[in-house]
């Protein structure tokens, strides 16, 4: 498969079990507990793209965020939905 399929495969399967249940996990993870999913994140990443150099230039071109400000975005959406309800 192409890079661009990869990622297109990649953004809506891989990256919701990666922040499933964020709101409810998220308060609670450790410092390491992100930095396992980031590292997750870096080797699906390397996997879909061997080609290109380096982290920055492959979540470029995937269109993917850094783990954490996923995951920080879900809760803080999450929160507004709440507080808006």
């Amino acid at each position: 498969m192409n890079d661009e399929i990869l990622c297109k495969f990649y953004n809506p399967r891989v990256v919701p079990l990666l922040t499933y249940a964020a709101p409810c996990r998220f308060p609670q993870l450790s410092k390491k507990d992100i930095e396992r999913l980031e590292k997750y994140q870096r080797l699906c990443l390397r996997v879909m793209l061997p080609n290109l150099a380096n982290r920055d230039t492959r979540q470029a071109v995937s269109s993917v965020e850094d783990v954490n400000i996923r995951l920080s975005t879900l809760c803080l959406r999450y929160i507004t939905k709440v507080q808006s309800d």
